[in-house]
């Protein structure tokens, strides 16, 4: 449960906006003695991350605007997830070298771009929530020292239709290990219990419309899905749970790759009554099964 790291920061979470606020793959949950409908959320939020603040992340990542950085990046260098998911969503993606996401994430030498959005992201959801979130990087102790907490990608037009649906983790999941041992196995979203969230954030400037490479989101049981656009300096909070992928370019982007950051956190709420959050609780866009929830029962929190 220890916190991210953080610095003082002069930045505000009151100018936020939220872009998209969407409930998807809902359910009814049983456990512990408890039933209610549950879904899962993502939630895009502007304001965030500035145009400074964006400049100063593509440096950590040493991205380059026209085109992939040899020297720092690898083809099938993104490995976010675990099993299976990790070669069908990240092995046709670039991502970061093992050295220099080693650099990156290293606690000892904090990159100044990396510690101000993570402080940015505190605020934000301690904004949501209360003083008492506990916000956490994903330790290995969950799910190995294969997923880390930190990572970037870099997709291009000429990968194709090369991505696969997966999810970043879920704590009902969990493989054996310290985490689960003190934890336990839980549902996403239930009271009391740390929540799974990852925070994928556009670093591209200036990328019209045209050039696509939106995120997609599944609902499963229905098939149903839903794009968010990836607008620069946009902040994606999505539970870890959620099936989701990346699209690639379109051909209008030539060779440019659309760069994002994602960090993989874990919300330690306040209390065993909270429920940790990072969207308003009503949802403006509801997808498939998760209009289900009428009639179902309710967690009222």
């Amino acid at each position: 449960k220890a916190p991210v790291a953080t610095r003082r920061t002069s930045w505000k979470p009151r100018g936020c906006v939220v872009a998209e606020n969407v409930a998807i793959d809902g359910s009814l949950v049983d456990f512990e003695g408890r039933k209610w409908f549950d879904a899962s959320r993502v939630c895009a939020v502007d304001g965030i991350v500035d145009d400074a603040l964006r400049a100063d992340l593509l440096e950590a990542i040493r991205a380059t605007p026209e085109q992939v950085d040899k020297r720092a990046w690898r083809r099938g260098g993104l490995r976010d997830v675990v099993g299976d998911g990790a070669a069908a969503s990240g092995g046709a993606c670039w991502g970061l070298s093992p050295r220099a996401l080693a650099k990156l994430c290293d606690p000892k030498r904090p990159r100044p771009a990396i510690l101000e959005l993570q402080s940015r992201l505190v605020a934000y959801l301690r904004r949501c929530n209360d003083d008492g979130l506990v916000v956490s990087l994903l330790p290995e102790a969950a799910l190995g020292a294969d997923v880390s907490p930190l990572a970037a990608n870099a997709p291009v037009w000429a990968d194709g239709d090369a991505y696969g649906w997966h999810i970043d983790g879920d704590p009902l999941l969990l493989p054996p290990g310290p985490f689960s041992d003190f934890y336990g196995r839980n549902p996403n979203r239930a009271r009391g219990k740390p929540r799974f969230v990852s925070a994928l954030v556009y670093l591209s400037p200036d990328w019209p419309s045209d050039f696509g490479a939106p995120t997609e989101f599944l609902d499963p049981p229905t098939g149903e899905t839903v794009r968010v656009a990836p607008a620069p300096g946009r902040v994606v909070f999505l539970d870890q749970d959620v099936s989701h992928r990346v699209v690639a370019p379109t051909a209008a982007a030539g060779t440019r790759p659309r760069y994002s950051l994602v960090l993989k956190l874990v919300l330690h709420p306040s209390s065993d009554d909270a429920t940790a959050r990072f969207a308003p609780d009503d949802a403006s866009t509801v997808v498939g099964s998760a209009r289900r929830r009428r009639g179902a029962a309710s967690n009222k929190r």
